[in-house]
């Protein structure tokens, strides 16, 4: 029984994977809401607000917290 959940649960991941894939999302865990959240994949990072604003972006020395006046997160992807 266990090999077969673990077998499911490996198709599982594989399945959510590929759809990710064609749909060009990928999927992140959100802190300020406390779930998991679909972003396009085309970004290497990703932040949250404290009001559930995302911000995206490829530069890896973005930190919108210089100068705002809200609190921002950096989300990580679910792998």
């Amino acid at each position: 029984m266990r090999a077969w959940e673990e077998r499911q649960a490996s198709q599982d991941r594989l399945s959510r994977e590929f759809s990710e894939y064609i749909r060009r999302v990928e999927t992140y865990v959100d802190p300020v809401a406390g779930r998991d959240v679909q972003l396009p994949s085309a970004y290497d990072e990703a932040w949250v607000s404290s009001s559930g604003e995302y911000i995206l972006s490829n530069n890896p020395n973005l930190n919108p917290n210089v100068g705002s006046n809200q609190s921002w997160e950096r989300m990580r992807a679910r792998r």
